[in-house]
């Protein structure tokens, strides 16, 4: 396989080392992943206080009214994962409306999802 068998074995083997001690940037240490990444006006990426601003609060509190509702509708369709879905959506989306899409989106059947739908605008009074 190999013209020079010897020589041609210990590059592969050689090659391997470097290939398993290198490490993406995501496992090292995040000074380390810091020192290696370009910044940005002072915010290196992968830098856990880096953030230029702080995450969006969501837009329905957990404990609230409209947040059960639209759990225990959603959980119809998905099971126990629909609060998970729900908290981690309410801070990506800037309306009622958009997070109801938004869930609706992980509905498979198209008439369970047009149902949820249906069932939030009546129950939220979206339009």
């Amino acid at each position: 396989m190999f013209p020079d068998k010897e020589p041609a074995l210990r590059k592969l083997v050689e090659t391997v080392r470097k290939t398993l001690d290198a490490r993406p940037l995501s496992e090292r240490e995040p000074r380390e992943a810091n020192a290696a990444a370009p910044s940005f006006c002072g915010f290196a990426p992968g830098a856990p206080d880096a953030a230029p601003w702080p995450p969006r609060a969501p837009i329905l509190a957990p404990d609230s009214a409209e947040f059960e509702a639209i759990r225990a509708a959603l959980a119809r369709h998905l099971g126990p994962i629909a609060k998970l879905l729900i908290e981690k959506t309410a801070t990506k989306v800037r309306t009622r409306e958009e997070l109801c899409e938004q869930l609706a989106s992980n509905v498979n059947s198209t008439p369970d999802r047009e149902a949820f739908l249906r069932a939030m605008r009546a129950r939220l009074g979206l339009g």
